[in-house]
């Protein structure tokens, strides 16, 4: 039976995925913030949005410490950074890859920040804990603190939430050492500058490798604690203040990356797809693949040819063909192909497929004037069934060739 061969182009997909919602992005009514994570180490974002799609991006540079606020008062909380080698704040009013669009001095190296609506007008600005004192600013520029207060001690880690409901964001601290937390609901009865408020509330949150932040994760208004533990990369979110059991918990990136939290208004467009038929007439098509930088597409047949596609037209004759030494019947065939990420120059790439016998044979070949020839077999493995014998082989980033072999087959698994 001969199929036709589709191939799906998919157009944009990179720059979708990896891309935020547009600037403007309208803020979703009542609805529970979300998580995220900044890579410190290259600068990349990547945010969680409510079914489960992430969003992927790079802005910042290795070392920075990420915030996400809602710094344009849409609704929306985009992405920050401070840089803590030169106190600088980098903001942007969308979550997406470019360059700061505001930028100003706020604190000195060493301090960290913090975001939040300390006076409640819907707009967030910049805080800093200096050791054991706040300095929160009710403007997003270069000026001396609205506020400044003590709190804690010195290398306890800030947070910051509206932990009761009243539209004012104020200030946590947790404290790994006694993995214990506490915050405050109101500031508004502090002097201006050096008060001393009373903790409201102390928490117990049980991990000393845990970095704490809040969010209103059920979307009623009010905040509660969120826990990410780097062993393993989990976040741990509760709805009710002092809650013993999380209400969610979920896998997500990698333990040294930083985690924060915020309404991220509307997920990314999925991307746009398109069907476009390349080439066909191919005989049971498994596979499309190619070397890197070849604008030649490779088409691999179960009956054990491989074909080229060059500039929309089959070309004659086949590039390998191994009809001879294949086994094609229930699921065996040619099955996999991968060229040596240095085809270019040392012109090897490999094959998975099925034998006369039934076994499974991967085998190395060198590309040549006159056609492929064989170097060697790589990995022979014996199959006690027709089906369930795997087939991909690829590449690795670490540069290993990774084969696929399945189970050897057999319904009910009968060879254990």
């Amino acid at each position: 039976m001969r199929n036709r061969l589709v191939l799906l182009f998919v157009l944009a997909v990179v720059a979708a995925l990896l891309a935020g919602p547009t600037p403007g992005a309208a803020a979703v009514e009542g609805a529970p913030d979300e998580v995220g994570l900044f890579d410190a180490a290259n600068g990349r974002w990547h945010l969680r949005y409510p079914d489960g799609r992430l969003s992927s991006f790079y802005f910042g540079i290795p070392g920075d410490t990420p915030l996400l606020g809602d710094w344009d008062c849409d609704g929306v909380d985009t992405v920050a950074l401070y840089r803590e080698s030169s106190g600088f704040i980098y903001l942007r009013n969308s979550n997406d890859f470019g360059i700061g669009e505001q930028d100003f001095f706020y604190g000195i190296p060493g301090d960290v920040p913090i975001a939040g609506d300390w006076d409640g007008d819907n707009c967030d600005t910049l805080g800093i804990l200096r050791g054991d004192r706040f300095f929160l600013s009710n403007t997003l520029d270069t000026s001396v603190a609205d506020i400044d207060f003590y709190l804690g001690i010195p290398g306890d880690q800030p947070f910051a939430g509206d932990f009761n409901g009243d539209g004012k964001d104020t200030v946590g601290v947790y404290r790994a050492a006694t993995q214990a937390a506490y915050f405050v609901n109101d500031l508004s009865s502090l002097p201006s500058s050096g008060g001393v408020p009373t903790a409201d509330t102390a928490l117990w949150v049980a991990g000393a490798d845990a970095t704490l932040i809040a969010g209103d994760w059920d979307g009623d208004g009010d905040d509660t604690p969120g826990v990410f533990r780097s062993t393993p990369s989990t976040f741990r979110l509760e709805n009710t203040l002092g809650q013993p059991v999380p209400d969610v918990t979920y896998t997500f990136g990698k333990s040294a990356w930083l985690p924060v939290a915020g309404n991220l208004g509307q997920p990314p467009p999925l991307p746009e797809l398109a069907l476009s038929t390349v080439a066909d007439g191919f005989d049971r098509p498994l596979l499309v693949t190619a070397p890197v930088g070849d604008a030649r597409l490779f088409v691999v047949e179960k009956g054990g040819r491989v074909l080229i596609v060059q500039d929309g037209d089959v070309l004659p004759g086949p590039f390998l063909d191994l009809s001879s030494l294949v086994s094609s019947g229930s699921e065996q065939g040619l099955l996999g192909m991968a060229f040596h990420p240095a085809y270019g120059t040392n012109q090897l790439f490999y094959v998975h497929y099925t034998n006369i016998a039934g076994d499974s044979r991967v085998v190395e070949y060198r590309d040549g004037p006159g056609g492929p020839v064989a170097v060697g077999t790589v990995l022979a493995v014996d199959q006690p069934a027709t089906n369930h014998n795997g087939g991909m082989i690829q590449f690795g980033p670490d540069g290993r060739l990774y084969v696929a072999l399945g189970d050897g087959g057999g319904g009910g698994d009968p060879f254990g």
